[in-house]
């Protein structure tokens, strides 16, 4: 009996250990333990739902009448861990908690205070005119993207990453892709590179292809290439010697996709030839290869994507009138082209036509 006693007092008094520890650490951002079992449907007052935990609690986690045994409640207020971790929680004594100071760098939106451990959840998106948001980071460099949810330990400053969309400028043409990823043109359009499916230029921007959002575009002299949301490669205007890449010399009023069931990533568009690297970071060019501007060291025209530097990963490229110029993973610049100025910084005026890596002196 007194054995008994004293397993009900046990009991009792991690219950309302737990619940002073509910009450103190809360769970998500203003919301008890209390809270979510109001939320799960129950109804009653602090006292009732004390009453609650102290028989889940004293019946080894067995659900209460909404589903819900105390260890669930204390999942669900925002800790993390098993069982066996929630009963020696339990019986940690309620301690003074610090409280530490959340803000939001590039928003308007307010600091907040929070006590330490308390579980950070994803804040909605702020919005900015003219820009769009592309999430929270915990370094202003924005190579640190925060992964919600996460637990405040220290002072903490979310920074929001914002961007502005695109602009290329051509020859004598323009292209610009928005904030929501809409692409604009507009310029000369003798041959079609406005892509609005006619010749007649155009002195404000016009919106090409509407249905479809675009994160990457490229103007080069008379023909543009771009590249949806979902990696899909589009090119329209003046296709003399292959440069869109439909295995064409057709020119092209309106986009046309280039080498379906492949995903890119950057495309550049050069004078009479373009380049592109796919999302596996391989390097594809095709058009004009006088001089060897597409390095797969001929001087064939190319009028569909072929690839070149096979085995190294490509992270950057440039298309030039006739010479090229790429950075693979490991920072190394390689070039290969025309040379007849010494475009290409290899120290000599002789055509690559394959690439050649550049060293720079310490």
């Amino acid at each position: 009996m007194m054995k008994t006693i004293k397993f009900v007092c046990i009991v009792v008094v991690l219950v309302l250990s737990v619940f002073v520890l509910f009450a103190c650490e809360g769970g998500q951002v203003g919301r008890s333990a209390f809270d979510i079992w109001l939320e799960a449907g129950n109804v009653g007052t602090e006292a009732d739902f004390l009453q609650w935990l102290r028989g889940s609690a004293g019946q080894d986690g067995e659900d209460g009448k909404d589903g819900l045994s105390a260890f669930e409640i204390w999942l669900a207020a925002g800790n993390i861990g098993d069982e066996e971790y929630f009963l020696e929680w339990l019986r940690r004594p309620p301690v003074v908690i610090s409280n530490f100071t959340l803000s939001f760098n590039g928003t308007n939106f307010d600091c907040i205070t929070l006590p330490k451990g308390a579980p950070i959840w994803q804040p909605s998106s702020p919005t900015r005119i003219n820009f769009k948001f592309d999430g929270w980071y915990t370094d202003g460099d924005f190579e640190m993207q925060v992964i919600f949810p996460f637990v405040l330990d220290d002072d903490t400053v979310l920074y929001a990453k914002w961007s502005a969309g695109m602009v290329s400028a051509g020859n004598f043409h323009t292209l610009k892709i928005d904030a929501e990823g809409s692409l604009w043109a507009w310029g000369s359009n003798n041959a079609g590179q406005i892509g609005d499916g006619t010749q007649v230029a155009r002195y404000l921007p016009v919106r090409i292809m509407r249905c479809t959002l675009f994160f990457h575009v490229s103007a080069g002299n008379l023909h543009s290439l771009a590249i949806d949301t979902c990696g899909n490669l589009w090119a329209w205007g003046y296709n003399g010697n292959g440069r869109l890449g439909d295995g064409t010399l057709i020119m092209r009023r309106t986009p046309v996709k280039i080498k379906q069931g492949t995903l890119f990533s950057h495309v550049s568009a050069g004078e009479n030839h373009s380049v592109a690297i796919d999302r596996q970071g391989n390097l594809w060019a095709w058009g004009s290869n006088n001089f060897g501007g597409l390095g797969d060291g001929t001087t064939t025209n190319r009028h569909y994507p072929i690839r070149i530097m096979n085995g190294i990963r490509i992270f950057y490229i440039s298309a030039g009138s006739w010479h090229s110029l790429a950075i693979d993973n490991d920072g190394n610049l390689w070039v290969w082209g025309d040379n007849r100025n010494g475009q290409l910084g290899d120290g000599t005026m002789e055509d690559r036509h394959l690439p050649v890596r550049i060293e720079f002196e310490k």
